[in-house]
């Protein structure tokens, strides 16, 4: 009785543990004819209060010397303003960067992981040319992104 009981609070605790800390990242990679490509890179970090770090990038070259363009939001870097908000599931996210217009990023969970919808997410973080996907999956099944474009 005394090892079940154990083996009950231990796992317990390592469930817990579990539920309070979790990385997740993915990447996503497209390549075309004549050597373009658009990729996608997610890294996202919470604990028991919620979501605590965002990171996304969403690159394209178009295959030609000097065509590449990026598009990123990281929560880590000191030199913007982040908002942070819980409605309902969701985290609610808004991003400034200095003398630019906000990003404002919804974080869903999902059976297996979260869904961020990019679809409010700034042109301004982005270089020439660049564009944010409508959104990224990320799973903990899966260490490639599942992507959603416009185009």
């Amino acid at each position: 009785m005394f090892r079940k009981n154990l083996l009950l609070s231990l796992s317990l605790v390592v469930s817990a543990y579990a539920a309070r800390a979790e990385d997740l990242e993915c990447k996503y990679e497209q390549r075309f004819k004549g050597g373009g490509s658009k990729q996608a890179d997610l890294k996202i970090q919470g604990n028991e209060n919620g979501i605590t770090r965002l990171a996304v990038s969403s690159s394209y070259a178009s295959g030609k010397e000097a065509g590449g363009y990026v598009c990123e939001i990281d929560t880590a870097e000191q030199d913007q303003i982040v908002k942070w908000d819980r409605e309902h599931k969701k985290t609610l996210l808004r991003v400034t960067y200095s003398g630019t217009r906000p990003s404002n990023v919804e974080i869903e969970p999902t059976a297996n992981g979260y869904r961020i919808n990019l679809e409010g997410a700034s042109l301004d973080a982005c270089g020439f040319g660049a564009e944010w996907p409508r959104s990224i999956e990320v799973s903990r099944k899966s260490k490639k992104c599942k992507m959603a474009f416009d185009n």
